[in-house]
């Protein structure tokens, strides 16, 4: 459903899904309301796509559930044109008792939300893949219900080395 907030700018969508019915949900969903999208089998940690391919990378509730958050992120840094940003909405561990209630249930959570861990340290990752994480906001309060809050949303930038 993310490629229905696509803004206007938007000319073409590349997107990899690795589960075979999603890619077909998307494909009918964006057929349906006429974005031209490119939907690949793979997976964030091999993202089969060239180096410095895309302006923008997003990710929307993806980085809780992929089996390696730091190769996706790298990964990632790798397909980015110069200049590209990550656009981010993902939800995150909180602070307090939040995070203490997300690592306690994060392996059960696991095993029934189809991978995704609750706890993740996200904006950490981020910062660590070679990223300014200055444009991106914890938003505490969301139609979400715990454990999947709060989110982390907007952008970063590649940091330049």
């Amino acid at each position: 459903t993310d490629l229905l907030f696509l803004p206007p700018a938007v000319t073409s969508v590349a997107a990899v899904e690795p589960e075979a019915a999603m890619r077909r949900m998307a494909s009918r969903l964006a057929h349906h309301h006429g974005i031209a999208v490119d939907i690949v089998d793979g997976s964030g940690e091999s993202i089969p796509f060239p180096d410095n391919s895309f302006d923008s990378v997003h990710v929307g509730l993806v980085l809780c559930s992929v089996d390696d958050v730091a190769a996706t992120l790298g990964e990632i840094r790798r397909v980015l044109a110069p200049g590209g940003r990550l656009v981010v909405l993902e939800h995150v561990r909180g602070d307090g008792v939040m995070g203490r209630f997300q690592d306690l249930i994060a392996k059960p959570w696991s095993w029934l939300a189809s991978g995704c861990e609750p706890n993740r340290r996200t904006v950490d990752a981020i910062a660590a893949a070679g990223f300014d994480t200055r444009g991106l906001r914890s938003i505490r309060h969301t139609l979400v219900p715990p454990p999947c809050t709060p989110h982390l949303q907007g952008f970063a930038t590649v940091v330049e080395r």
